[in-house]
């Protein structure tokens, strides 16, 4: 991706340098969500609410830490719904600026392909009904084709890379209309949401699911409060029932639970466990405020346990799913064995599990590119 392309311009090429742009992708992403919620909810004190139950997320810690771009559309989002939080207030930034920021986010991930439409769709409608007409519209369209032309325009010139990209997304045989409606409702099954998190154990440790037990009714008071609140409201409840339509849609490989494709559950997640709070502790019955606060103080004590199994043993238990050849070890033996015989060629069985990917990054952290030369496929 473009953000790791421009990390390894400026700093040497090692395990961190390249895991180091999604992390700070995640950082972002829990200020932004500070600047994001503490507009929707007018307060500071829910903005920063807000931003500490996205960091104690544990499917936004997991995707943070690793080298791919599930993540990136998160950060467009959020800044999205900020702009559209925004229009109608002191100095909003021009409408134009959100079809540029959803244009742009359509090539974040691959996922974006089917939800920015949709979003570029309501903001129409939000902006519609503030009095908006012709013109602004009009430049809200221009700005979200802007870069779709620009990259599409790119893609005449190297129909290559779409037809790469397309192949990893090809449709489940299967597919059918009640397939499908089994697909969406798996994505919001409370099994996979609260409880496991998934069946892919590059994505889950199974000992917590999606989001934090505590937030499962904190968000469900948050739908019904969001949904008769206003327009913003609305619009982040339909975020969250939109974010597994891509995976219905296309229905690629692997579709079952595979929350990394649908990561846009968790702004809008965290945005209605926060609104399930607000809701709680405004309610007259003084036992709603007191369940209100047992269940976000629940919150930080199951991270903790999170944390502990995801920096401990979950290490053990998905090392075969991550890494079935122990790569660390034989990458190390394997490279001494090349420079005892410095004209022996190295022979992969092509690329299964990634064993050949794992020893061309191995040797570009070593310096050692003149060995990849060495080596070999072979059926």
């Amino acid at each position: 991706s473009s953000d790791l392309a421009g990390a390894l311009r400026v700093v040497p090429f090692s395990t961190e340098a390249v895991r180091l742009p999604v992390a700070l992708i995640g950082v972002l992403n829990i200020a932004l969500m500070f600047v994001t919620a503490r507009l929707v909810f007018r307060s500071n004190g829910y903005g920063l609410l807000a931003a500490a139950v996205l960091a104690m997320t544990p499917t936004h810690l997991i995707m943070s830490r690793q080298a791919l771009d599930y993540v990136c559309p998160v950060p467009f989002i959020l800044a999205w719904l900020w702009m559209l939080s925004r229009h109608g207030q002191a100095r909003p930034p021009a409408p134009a600026w959100m079809g540029a920021t959803l244009g742009v986010a359509t090539f974040s991930y691959v996922a974006a392909w089917a939800l920015t439409p949709i979003f570029l769709l309501i903001t129409l409608v939000v902006l519609w009904l503030r009095g908006e007409r012709g013109r602004t519209l009009a430049s809200v369209c221009a700005a979200f084709a802007a870069p779709i032309i620009a990259v599409a325009l790119w893609l005449v010139q190297h129909p290559d890379a779409l037809q790469q990209t397309l192949s990893r997304y090809q449709q489940h045989d299967t597919a059918g209309a009640l397939f499908r409606v089994s697909l969406y409702w798996e994505y919001f099954s409370p099994s996979f949401l609260f409880f496991a998190g998934g069946a892919d154990p590059t994505q889950t440790t199974s000992s917590a699911g999606v989001f934090l037990l505590p937030g499962a009714a904190l968000m469900v008071a948050g739908l019904g409060s969001f949904w008769r609140s206003g327009a913003i409201g609305r619009v982040i409840v339909a975020g969250f029932l939109l974010a597994p339509l891509p995976i219905v849609i296309a229905v690629p490989p692997t579709p079952h639970y595979y929350v990394a494709r649908a990561l846009l559950l968790l702004p809008f997640g965290v945005l209605l466990c926060v609104e399930g709070a607000r809701t709680a502790f405004a309610h007259r019955w003084p036992i709603m405020r007191a369940a209100g606060a047992v269940l976000l103080v629940a919150m930080p004590l199951q991270f903790v346990m999170f944390g502990r199994d995801y920096f401990g043993e979950y290490a053990g238990r998905s090392r075969d799913r991550f890494d079935r050849t122990n790569s660390a070890q034989l990458n190390q033996q394997l490279l001494a064995a090349a420079d005892t015989d410095r004209g022996g060629l190295i022979y992969l069985d092509g690329n299964t599990d990634g064993r050949a990917s794992r020893w061309l990054f191995f040797l570009n952290t070593q310096g050692r590119t003149d060995v990849w030369e060495r080596t070999r496929y072979v059926d």
